[in-house]
């Protein structure tokens, strides 16, 4: 009889360690709510001879989004651990640009003289009838 209990544990033991394949839906993309803009892309690449390309986007809500400020700015790792701007021959050494458009682009290529560590902070400043500001920083490295 402990026999056959012990056999019959056994099996059930065994058939619940065997792993089944379960599948679920995808999960969908999480992305966050701003009040003036629905999103925003960034990139950053440098080329073989040392010219840096920042590509900036955002798509506004029609009816809400009234401007968007784009703030670039380049920055190159000093001593290994402080990022400091690189001067790129604007005032304050960042390019700064006013669109009033719903949906918008900007390509902006800057010479790079030396090799280093380089990233671009790309600033978005949404406003419109949708609330508060929205204030959305990229940091985007080559």
């Amino acid at each position: 009889m402990k026999r056959t209990i012990v056999l019959l544990l056994s099996c059930l033991l065994f058939i619940g360690c065997i792993s089944l394949p379960v599948s679920a839906a995808e999960a969908p993309e999480i992305m966050p709510y701003y009040n003036n803009v629905m999103k925003t892309s960034s990139s950053f690449s440098i080329d073989a001879s040392g010219t840096g390309t920042v590509k900036a986007s955002y798509a506004g809500f029609s009816g809400v989004t009234e401007s968007v400020t784009v703030t670039i700015k380049i920055q190159k790792k000093t001593l290994g651990l402080v990022w400091t701007k690189v001067d790129i021959g604007v005032p304050n050494n960042e390019i700064v640009v006013n669109s009033t458009n719903v949906n918008d682009n900007f390509i902006y290529t800057v010479p790079l003289d030396t090799t280093g560590n380089y990233r671009a902070v790309i600033t978005y400043t949404a406003t419109g009838s949708g609330g508060a500001d929205d204030t959305i920083e990229d940091i985007c490295t080559p």
